[in-house]
């Protein structure tokens, strides 16, 4: 490492020297990488100020072409004002540009000896340079104490005995890294439990998490510190803060809210026809070329049919003359996705972000996308389809006590709505459509479920993120079937699938009502399982 940083500081000195003109493809990737975080690093500062760079220059936008080097524009930013020579500690009255320049030289160098990113690079430059294995990686984990020191695994892994990638993912399996530590997508996560008959939250979970103890009183600032750097943001709390769009968990909603616009009911049906073309661009169903056939709502659930959703969005936007208008059929599902709660916040005792309904396209909004949820407000969604109608102001706090264990507050959860349109029939039919997904051949989550000794309905969920980001899992659910009791909502970010979040799912149901793997939880002796036989289509 010190051998490479000496050598990267040359090669920047050389060129930032004052009479360096070589950029673009004169230099290599690795340099310009360097260059631009030194330029990025400037702008973090204050030494180049952001608001003073006139970007219509023509020198600005040869520099941003990369046309002029880095060492041009930043005596050419000296000359025009662009930098802010307070932050050199210089007066510009006993200073030549060619003496400023050299401070500004100075400034770059010894900011570069303890910055963190730059040092990253350079590890970085050397793991894909081949000049650190990826042993030697795993080897300092032992070294900085990551890993306890285990003689046998540093001799295999040190002799070659085995692979660095054999030994992650062993000690992935093993839990001993977990993804929390990684930061690498997917490594968060959401859990909330509710009792869907008092709107009690049973559980609060956000992962990855930290040692609370260690913020009391006297607060440990290296530990807030490395909690302030980690890429993984333990510091979020990812059931109230972090938001994500529902994807296919909100079809139960659209059901209930298209039985309410009178747009189906529950004996009607509707033919897939792989491609909804009464709107350009046309979306298509997930299972196109192919297609569901004729399909009722407890089958589209089943399914996860995005024709007959799409269908819904449409119809619900036909005015009384038959012309389509998107912002009324997005004000219906408003309307309906109020009535579960998605215009305020939970209600849980804690800091919140605002939920925020779908406004636009509303046939794909039907599916679920563009709605911006956190995890504990879809929980009180499914909550709600549980106990068939009873929209709770969830609460974590059971009672208000004071030192002498005298009650001072007996709390809990108040009712925010109560839905009473629906027939016991409609409800049965979105019910059962969930408990299908669960408990059929559909989806293969019978495979997980089918031994817990009581039956669950749940929905799972896929939200596309982008093209280069792994989608979110969700899964959301209720059991025992027949007399809900609880609800359990996973939200994985960038988790790959929405196997993964009603795999987690399975683990909460097996622990809460058979105390599966009691021990093991408690002493961290478990082995992870693999679900990606499960091919869940949402």
């Amino acid at each position: 490492f010190e051998t490479r940083k000496k050598e990267v500081i040359a090669g920047i000195t050389d060129l930032l020297a004052i009479d360096n003109t070589r950029c673009g493809n004169q230099i290599s990737s690795q340099m310009q990488e360097y260059l631009d975080n030194i330029y990025a690093m400037l702008q973090s500062e204050g030494v180049v100020m952001r608001d003073s760079v006139d970007k219509d220059d023509k020198n600005y936008t040869q520099f941003a072409d990369n046309k002029l080097s880095l060492s041009q524009y930043l005596q050419y930013a000296i000359t025009h004002n662009w930098v802010d020579f307070s932050k050199l500690g210089i007066d510009t009255d006993y200073y030549s540009t060619d003496e400023i320049y050299a401070k500004l030289l100075d400034h770059i160098l010894d900011s570069l000896d303890e910055n963190e990113t730059f040092e990253k690079m350079i590890y970085r430059d050397l793991i894909f340079s081949y000049r650190l294995t990826g042993r030697d990686v795993c080897l300092l984990l032992y070294e900085q104490g990551v890993l306890p020191y285990d003689e046998n695994d540093y001799s295999r892994l040190k002799n070659g005995r085995i692979s660095a990638y054999s030994f992650v993912m062993e000690k992935l399996e093993n839990l001993e890294i977990n993804p929390g530590m990684l930061a690498l997508e997917p490594c968060s996560g959401s859990i909330v439990i509710t009792d869907v008959k008092t709107g009690d939250v049973r559980a609060m979970v956000t992962y990855p998490s930290y040692d609370n103890n260690r913020l009391a009183n006297k607060i440990d600032w290296d530990y807030y510190q490395s909690l302030m750097k980690n890429k993984a943001t333990p510091l979020i709390n990812r059931p109230t803060q972090q938001m994500t769009a529902t994807g296919s968990t909100f079809k139960p909603l659209m059901s209930l809210a298209s039985i309410g616009e009178g747009i189906i009911t529950t004996n009607t049906y509707i033919q897939d026809r792989g491609i909804f073309t009464e709107v350009e661009p046309s979306p298509k169903c997930w299972k196109y070329p192919g297609n569901h056939g004729s399909i009722n709502l407890t089958g589209a659930i089943m399914h996860s049919c995005n024709y007959f959703f799409y269908d819904c969005g449409y119809k619900m936007s036909l005015t009384d003359t038959g012309e389509y208008s998107d912002s009324l059929g997005i004000s219906k599902i408003q309307k309906f996705a109020s009535l579960f709660g998605f215009s305020d916040k939970s209600g849980v005792e804690v800091p919140e972000s605002m939920p925020t309904i779908s406004s636009h396209d509303a046939v794909r909004t039907a599916i679920g996308y563009y709605h911006n949820f956190a995890p504990v407000q879809i929980s009180r969604y499914v909550t709600a389809v549980a106990n068939k109608g009873t929209v709770f102001n969830l609460t974590l706090v059971d009672k208000i006590a004071d030192k002498n264990e005298n009650l001072i507050v007996d709390n809990s959860a108040t009712v925010y709505n109560k839905i009473d349109i629906y027939s016991d029939n409609e409800w049965n039919a979105v019910q059962r459509g969930m408990y299908n997904v669960v408990n059929t051949g559909v989806s293969g989550l019978n495979s997980l479920y089918g031994n817990l000794g009581f039956r669950v309905a749940g929905k799972t969920g896929t939200a596309q993120v982008s093209l280069t980001h792994p989608s979110h899992g969700l899964f959301i659910s209720f059991a025992p079937f027949d007399d809900p009791e609880v609800s359990v909502t996973v939200v994985l970010p960038n988790g790959y699938a929405s196997a993964n979040a009603a795999k987690l799912a399975r683990e909460v149901y097996g622990l809460y009502f058979n105390d599966e793997n009691k021990e093991e939880l408690l002493s961290g002796d478990l082995t992870t399982t693999s679900v990606t036989s499960i091919h869940v289509s949402d």
